[in-house]
């Protein structure tokens, strides 16, 4: 069961992302807000561990090694500070605390760039058995990150609203500098390697192309951002409108009279 972008396993695996969301929202929208901080709390929980399990498989595979053209696993490249697992931490932090402007970045960024790496990965987490470790943990992890940030919305604690688009886009923009400055220091000292949030261009497709649109470091991430705005305005609009008829439905003059 090889899995690559658009083949079965792929979409089984899409399948399955979106039933994990049905299901939690099912089981405990309607529950108390202490209840389903605890549902959030545990899924986070459970992301984090399994992604510490997750890179201590990848630090004894050698294949991975022998794909990515190094010599040994550099942990100071794989630390949770990726534009997709740092929402482990991010949407923990912000439910336990109820930080809403952090939850719409987590809800609008974390199923966003979990799509993107399990629709355009690396070379090591493509066209191998969905059962090496590497790639359930790869796959696993990204899949209940995607599950974390739209929970935030189907389990109420966030609602998407216009006006936090331009800040998301922002904040990814601010969190991108920091990171480039993080991977020029890391890459000057103790890892060559670093690239945390892709500010120098890895070897992943969609973001090749970006970087033949615009050959700068850091700089061609400015397509990922406009990328991140549109979706984010799509995501968005749906809202809008079921807020505006709800309005309409509760100032009709029918509702009036009662």
């Amino acid at each position: 069961m090889n899995i690559k972008a658009f083949n079965g396993v792929y979409w089984l695996l899409i399948v399955l992302i979106v039933g994990g969301i049905i299901v939690i929202a099912k089981l405990f929208r309607n529950q108390s807000l202490s209840v389903r901080k605890k549902v959030m709390v545990w899924l986070c929980s459970v992301m984090i561990v399994l992604f510490f399990l997750y890179k201590i498989a990848l630090s004894l595979d050698a294949e991975f090694l022998v794909i990515n053209g190094i010599e040994k696993f550099d942990w100071w490249s794989e630390l949770p500070l990726q534009l997709c697992n740092i929402n482990m931490f991010l949407i923990l932090y912000a439910v336990i605390f109820d930080k809403k402007s952090i939850m719409g970045f987590a809800f609008f960024v974390a199923p966003l760039g979990a799509f993107m790496a399990i629709t355009f990965p690396e070379p090591a987490f493509t066209g191998s058995s969905i059962f090496f470790l590497r790639n359930l943990g790869f796959y696993i992890t990204h899949g209940l990150i995607m599950v974390a940030g739209v929970s935030l919305c189907t389990l109420g604690f966030f609602q998407p609203k216009l006006k936090t688009v331009p800040k998301v886009m922002l904040i990814l923009g601010f969190l991108a500098l920091i990171m480039h400055g993080v991977n020029i220091v890391l890459r000057s000292t103790v890892s060559p390697i670093a690239n945390y949030f892709y500010t120098f261009p890895p070897d992943i497709s969609i973001l090749q192309l970006f970087y033949s649109w615009l050959p700068v470091p850091f700089l061609y991430e400015i397509f990922g951002i406009v990328v991140l705005g549109v979706y984010a305005l799509l995501v968005t609009v749906p809202f809008m409108v079921f807020d505006k008829r709800k309005n309409l439905n509760l100032t009709s003059p029918e509702l009036a009279e009662v």
